[in-house]
């Protein structure tokens, strides 16, 4: 409770009555008791309130607004709570200014009025009415608190605080403002700090049964939040009491100085502007991911820093896979900056690039061969006919031809013309006829 301090100060000075359970008196007759419910409060009878046990007239607890005799109003001043003031007047009159009467005869402390706004909720949104107050709501309507999203669900009641179609449960930041919601004090923007607040994160469940209360899918025991936050070394022992340490301690991960690890801090080097380079990604993030909040390429690759993290690759490395080639030239050749071999052809990007083969494609001249093969075998994986001798490099292979010899047999004929004659070209005497079969009229 905020006025835990204020309330004993006003049991003690001015309302010994309010901070003590209410003891049995003598009851009022039945005739002296009204028929018909003048508070609006309590539901008088012939008698005492059903479940009360002190007679209506001479109701003294704290928040309570006793009936009025048949024919006779009490008349006698007692303390009103209106608002966050507080009157002396009698309950007729603190009825009829929506005043909560404290008791007859009870002087006014301002601080136990804000006690009981502080402890009812008249609408039961969440926020106490005195929060309400403050915040300069209506405590007796449920739906005038903060709505981000405008679609008439209050924040405090809003199972996606931000409306942006990502459950309050799933959402790293809930309220939509910047600020992951391990680092925002309140995180549903409900008006309650998470300390204070039973539902912090607004899903649903109480924080007592919630194994994650901050909505970054991990469990709360263990969450590791400092774990891209983590300060260096300023190079100053603990014990050390040189002032020049304390300062270079102070700012080493606080350029700005305002008390916020830049890690934590939206616009880390307090310039007004929360994406210096435009790349897409907060400042803050980029110190935490190590890439350079002021240059937009930090690897100068040819691709900026958000469209590396969109693609998965490694901002802070041209060449992320390692291949050869830089990520950015990756993109603009169609291959994969995050696979070394993008077309898995047994060669490597860079090999593709030198070799001005495709990397995308496995087999760069449609010859039937990979150009890894045609590497390994030494023609030319752009040329689907090595030796120009009419047959596909491929094609040679299955034959048991030579793709790198015109005239695998050496008999005068290329291994083409010998395919269309229909003679053998590994064999320079395809009918064993002594002739060689170029020389051959019939080979």
């Amino acid at each position: 409770m905020r006025f835990s301090a204020l309330w004993i100060l006003a049991c003690a000075l001015a309302l010994p009555l309010a901070c003590q359970p209410m003891v049995e008196g003598p009851a009022a007759s039945d005739g002296a008791q009204v028929d018909s419910d003048l508070s609006g409060r309590t539901s008088p009878d012939d008698g005492n309130t059903p479940g009360q046990s002190l007679p209506d007239a001479n109701q003294t607890q704290l928040g309570s607004t006793p009936d009025f005799f048949d024919g006779v109003i009490d008349e006698r001043l007692g303390a009103c709570c209106i608002v966050t003031t507080c009157q002396q007047l009698s309950p007729l009159d603190c009825h009829l200014q929506r005043g909560t009467f404290l008791g007859v005869g009870q002087d006014c402390v301002i601080a136990a009025c804000l006690i009981f706004l502080d402890e009812l909720d008249s609408d039961n949104d969440g926020l106490s009415d005195l929060e309400e107050i403050e915040m300069d709501l209506d405590p007796e309507d449920p739906l005038d608190g903060p709505d981000i999203d405008g679609d008439g669900i209050p924040n405090g009641k809003d199972l996606d605080v931000d409306g942006d179609g990502i459950p309050n449960a799933y959402d790293i930041d809930i309220d939509g403002d910047g600020l992951r919601n391990k680092f925002d004090p309140d995180m549903d923007a409900d008006g309650l700090l998470n300390f204070s607040d039973s539902d912090m994160d607004g899903d649903g469940r109480l924080n007592i049964i919630d194994n994650d209360n901050d909505s970054d899918g991990e469990d709360d025991d263990d969450d590791d939040d400092d774990e891209k936050c983590e300060e260096d070394d300023s190079g100053c022992d603990d014990d050390d009491d040189d002032p020049l340490c304390f300062v270079a301690a102070l700012f080493e991960n606080d350029m700005d100085g305002d008390g916020v690890s830049d890690c934590n801090d939206n616009d880390p080097d307090g310039d007004g502007m929360t994406d210096d380079d435009e790349d897409g990604i907060p400042d803050r993030d980029e110190i935490a991911d190590g890439t350079d909040p002021e240059d937009s390429d930090t690897d100068d690759d040819g691709l900026d820093d958000g469209e590396e993290r969109e693609l998965g690759t490694d901002p802070t490395d041209s060449d992320s896979d390692d291949d050869g080639v830089d990520d950015g030239d990756e993109i603009d050749d169609g291959s994969d900056p995050n696979d070394s071999d993008t077309d898995d052809d047994g060669l490597d990007d860079g090999e593709e690039r030198d070799l001005g083969t495709d990397p995308a494609d496995s087999d760069s001249d449609d010859d039937g061969l990979s150009d890894g093969e045609e590497r390994d075998l030494g023609t030319d994986p752009d040329d689907s006919d090595s030796d120009d001798d009419g047959v596909n490099d491929g094609d040679e292979i299955n034959d048991g031809s030579d793709p790198l010899d015109e005239d695998s047999d050496d008999d005068g004929l290329s291994d083409g013309e010998e395919k269309e004659l229909g003679t053998d070209p590994n064999d320079d005497d395809s009918d064993g006829d002594g002739i060689p079969d170029g020389d051959d009229d019939t080979p």
